[in-house]
């Protein structure tokens, strides 16, 4: 009986760790990407895939084309957005289909950036980050 107990304490500090963990580093890959050096001390902390301590913007920003007119794959959907990833993904935030790996359908907004004639967006949360960029000119917001 007592080595169920200590499998379940095992378990909760196990999942306790993961959490403080995926948190930091979402903090620091947050950090990163809007290019500052990061303090706990002067931003706090952000829990991991919620609304961060910079710009936000909605993720209808990032909305797909409307599958009509042949449009199918991914790229076709999202014709003007690329990820750092290398491949995009459609992901799903109430009723509208998004080119970005989001945390979940209740992420309604992720971190910008404006740099040069392009918006970069951080969406998702940490291990599963998704970095794209899109022409500042195909922006809706």
């Amino acid at each position: 009986m007592n080595s169920i107990k200590y499998v379940i304490f095992g378990l909760f500090i196990g999942y306790v760790l993961n959490q403080i963990y995926n948190t930091t580093m979402y903090n620091i890959k947050l950090a990163d990407f809007y290019g500052e050096d990061y303090s706990f001390s002067q931003k706090g902390i952000v829990l991991n895939g919620s609304i961060a301590n910079g710009q936000m913007i909605s993720v209808r920003d990032l909305e797909a084309l409307s599958p009509g007119d042949g449009l199918h794959t991914v790229p076709e959907l999202c014709p003007h957005i690329t990820s750092k990833r290398g491949h995009n993904t459609l992901s799903f935030v109430g009723d509208i289909s998004v080119c970005c790996w989001v945390a979940d359908e209740k992420q309604w907004l992720v971190p910008y950036k404006d740099v040069g004639e392009n918006r970069h967006y951080l969406c998702g949360k940490y291990p599963h980050l998704d970095h794209v960029i899109q022409p500042l000119t195909k922006t809706v917001i």
